[in-house]
C-alpha cells in the first residue's frame, strides 16, 4: 500500500473532523476527497466492505453539501437544524434493520470476530451521518456511542492505537456537541 496516499487519508480525516466541529460546509468537499482516498486504499487491500461504506459517505458527502444551506439572513454562517420527529424515527428504525439484518450475515455467513459490535458501530454511524447530514445536533451524541463501542471493538482485537485514536474521536465527538449548542 502506498503510505503517502494513507497518510493523506489521515491528514484528510482530521481536517473532516475539524470542519465538521466547526460546523464549516467545507467539510464536505473534504470527506469527498477522504472518502476517494479510502475507496482506493480499501479497493487495493481487498476490503471491499469498508470499500462500499466510504461509497457511502461519498455520496453522504455530496448530500451534506445539497442539505447544509446558508442562513436566510445571508450570514455566511451555517444553522443547526431542529431535530424533526418524523426523520429521525424512520432513520432510527432503518438504523436498526440495517443492525438486525447486518449482525444476522455476520454471524451466520461469515468468520467476524465481533459481529454484534461491528454491526453496531456500522449502523449507528450510517445513522449519525445522516443526522450530520441534516446539521442535526443530536449526531454528536451518536458519535460518542460509536466510538465508544469502537474503542471497545479495537481493544478485543488488540488494535491499541486504533482504539485510542477512537477515544480522542470520543472526546472530539463531546467537545462538537458543546460548540455546536452555542452557534
Amino acid at each position: 500500500m502506498d503510505i503517502f496516499v494513507e497518510v493523506f487519508g489521515l491528514v484528510t480525516g482530521i481536517l473532516y473532523l475539524w470542519y465538521e466541529i466547526k460546523h464549516d460546509n467545507r467539510m464536505w468537499y473534504i470527506g469527498i476527497i477522504m472518502a476517494l482516498v479510502y475507496i482506493y486504499l480499501f479497493a487495493a487491500e481487498h476490503l471491499y466492505a469498508s470499500m462500499s461504506y466510504q461509497i457511502y459517505y461519498l455520496l453522504m458527502s455530496v448530500y451534506g453539501i445539497y442539505c447544509w444551506k446558508r442562513d436566510a439572513s445571508g450570514d455566511s454562517a451555517l444553522v443547526v437544524n431542529r431535530m424533526e420527529v418524523r426523520p429521525a424515527v424512520i432513520s432510527g428504525v432503518l438504523a436498526l434493520m440495517v443492525f438486525l439484518v447486518s449482525y444476522f450475515l455476520l454471524s451466520d455467513y461469515t468468520d467476524a470476530s465481533q459481529p454484534f459490535l461491528d454491526s453496531l458501530v456500522t449502523s449507528l454511524s450510517l445513522l449519525a451521518t445522516y443526522w450530520l447530514s441534516k446539521s442535526w445536533i443530536w449526531q454528536w451524541g451518536l458519535w460518542v456511542i460509536v466510538n465508544v463501542c469502537s474503542v471497545i471493538m479495537f481493544c478485543n482485537q488488540g488494535m491499541f492505537p486504533t482504539a485510542l485514536l477512537y477515544l480522542f474521536y470520543t472526546f472530539s465527538a463531546i467537545y462538537g456537541f458543546y460548540y455546536w449548542r452555542n452557534l
